[in-house]
This record gives C-alpha cells, structure tokens and sequence, in this order.
C-alpha cells in the first residue's frame, strides 16, 4: 500500500506555481544510443525506487490527513517534510534533488538537452545519462566509470540497476553481437494496440497512406459522435507514440490524419485504420544504429545514392534531408514538410509537419 496525497485540491499560486520536471527527448535517447552503436560503448538502464519521497518539499508548506488508521482524536494533520506521491509538485521537486546530485558527481548538462548528461574523467573516459524522471540510460565508455557512478548513486537513492539497456519507455533495443548493431523496435507495442481496437484479425496493407488520400471538405464539415471522436482521438494518440520513437515511415501519414481529430469521418477513421493495417504487416520494423556507416562513396555508385553522398566524408558527420509538398492544405493551401537527419548512417530525428506559412513555391 502507498500513502497519497489529494493533489488534486492544491491550488495554483497558493499551494504550488511550477509543476513541471524535464524529460529527455527522444532525439537525445536515440543520438545517444547510435553513439553507443559507433564507439562499441556499453549500454545501461537504471530505475530510481520512491523517486518522489526522496526530494524535499520545497518553500511552500503542505499539509495533508493522515491516512485511515492513522488519525488523531485532536484533529491534527501531518505538516510533510518530503513530497508524496498525487502531489503536483512532486516530480518537479524529484527533478530539482536529481539535478543536485547529478553536478555534484561534476556531471554538465548539454545546452540542447538538460536532462543529457556528460562527465569525462581525468583519463579520458566518458559517460552519458539520459534522465526521464526517475529512469535513466547510462552510455560510457568505461566500465569502471559507470560502477563509479552506481555506486554514487545507492548513496542516495534507492535504484533497480537494469543492467544493459533492452527496454525503454516502450521500446526494445538488442544489440547484435556480430555486428554492433543496436536494433530498437515497438513489435510489443503494435500488437497491443492492434488488440486494444480490435484490428488484430484485419488484412494487412501494404503502405500507410495512398499517395492520393486528399481530406475533402464533406471530413471537414463532418460532425462526429463522442463516442467516434474519443475513439479516433485514441488511434491517433496511439500512432503517434510510434511516429515519435521508432517509426518515421508512419509520421507524415500520422500527422496529416491528427490535424482533423475534431471531425473523424468515416474516411479518415478508415485512414487511421490503414495505418494500423500496415504497422501489422511491419509490426519487427524499427530503426537501426549502426557501428559502420552502411552507405558509403564505395558502396555508393549509382544513381540517387551518388547525388546524395558523394564528395561526403561521413565519419561522426550529421546528414539532413528536407523535402515539401506544394500546398497541399484545403484550407489554407499551406504546405507540408519533412525531414531526416542521421548520424553515421542511423536516424535520429525525423519531422512531418504542416509549414507554418503559405508560400509561393517550395524551392
């Protein structure tokens, strides 16, 4: 059993102001992990126990009942010394304790990322962390360095070390031994969500969008029930956690669908279906971080590959690829646009978006 606070009956500006604690990004997680895949660095994952008891309250006071069992007959409550969990500040209050801890082992935050991690030691060595609230992803290049930081860390909290990495927040990575491949894949994750709507015994499809699928303005106008809306809302939720991680071959198609989740006409529920149908028939499909760059100037020799690569000298080189539409919004003839960046031949960010303006040309 667990005590909890009634959070919920806090009060803006009065009981707490900032709620928020940072995440890494999923950018961060992946670069991270394809450096790990390059350098043949060791992977791992570690959980911090009853993150949320372990941080201090903070400046306001809070006070709660205690529990059944627990009252007292003079109607005193308890004053909290440490936060609880069901607080709304209990995470930012976490984040702030773990910061603490994290600089005075003489870890540096990245000024792209505050919760991606670094330390280099006088011999060179280095380790990396990724903090996602109380889970973390350490990538080092010493053994050594890592027990290290372990160590430091029992001291001050209680921690589940997961040992190499195999599973984070929904994805599975394996590591190929014979090729230092790291393979990161959602299979479990399809297969739950195809079972939760029930397209689990559908027929597979071949693409997640048809090059020709246009929303008309019958979709738009169209009025759905609640119960069609929060449904559609779901499969899209769905399929965008998969966009987000390990699937950029659904993101543009994801994307186009989630801007209409106020209208979910049959067509664009028959849409979302598809794509549901097709991640069945690619349920293994992931992405790859590579210890060798699969693309080359040698292996490069024809056609568009050329175009692409020749003249680059990939080792530890960002590549970018951005492409657009040409007003494909009904609305307001806007544009969607894409993009891909690798690093040593593994992606690591990937975008689909409508463009923010209406422009003449997509040159």
């Amino acid at each position: 059993a667990r005590v909890v606070a009634k959070g919920f009956q806090q009060r803006y500006g009065i009981d707490y102001v900032d709620t928020y604690a940072a995440t890494a990004h999923p950018t961060a997680v992946r670069l991270m992990l394809a450096l790990a895949a390059q350098n043949g660095w060791l992977t791992n994952s570690t959980d911090i126990r009853n993150a949320f008891i372990t941080a201090p309250i903070g400046q306001q006071d809070v006070y709660v009942q205690p529990p059944p069992g627990f009252e007292r007959d003079d109607g005193q409550v308890w004053l909290l010394q440490k936060s609880l969990y069901g607080l709304t500040t209990s995470s930012r209050a976490f984040n702030k304790l773990l910061v603490d801890k994290m600089k005075l082992f003489g870890f540096t935050p990245t000024t792209a990322d505050e919760c991606c991690w670094s330390y280099v030691d006088a011999n060179g060595e280095c380790l990396h962390v990724l903090t996602v609230v109380d889970d973390m992803i350490q990538v080092g290049s010493s053994r050594a360095l890592l027990d290290r930081f372990l160590d430091f860390l029992r001291k001050h909290f209680e921690i589940t070390d997961d040992g190499e990495v195999n599973w984070f927040l929904g994805v599975a990575y394996n590591r190929d031994d014979a090729t230092g491949n790291i393979h990161a894949t959602q299979t479990a994750y399809v297969d739950r969500a195809l079972e939760k709507f029930g397209f689990q015994n559908d027929n597979e499809h071949d693409t997640a969008m048809e090059t020709n699928f246009r929303v008309n303005e019958d979709d738009m106008k169209h009025v759905p029930s609640e119960s069609d809306q929060h449904t559609y809302r779901s499969m899209i939720g769905t399929l965008m956690y998969l966009a987000v991680w390990t699937r950029p071959d659904i993101a543009q198609a994801v994307n186009l669908l989630a801007r209409y989740v106020m209208n979910a006409s049959k067509r664009l529920m028959k849409a979302a279906r598809n794509v549901f149908r097709y991640l069945k028939q690619t349920r293994t499909w992931g992405i790859t971080f590579f210890r060798q760059d699969p693309i080359t100037d040698e292996t490069a020799t024809t056609g568009l590959k050329v175009s692409l690569f020749k003249g680059h000298k990939r080792k530890d080189k960002l590549l970018a690829f951005s492409d657009a539409s040409d007003a494909d919004d009904p609305l307001k003839r806007r544009s969607t646009g894409g993009y891909l960046v690798t690093y040593n031949g593994s992606p690591v960010s990937w975008s689909s978006g409508l463009q923010r303006l209406t422009t003449l040309s997509t040159c």
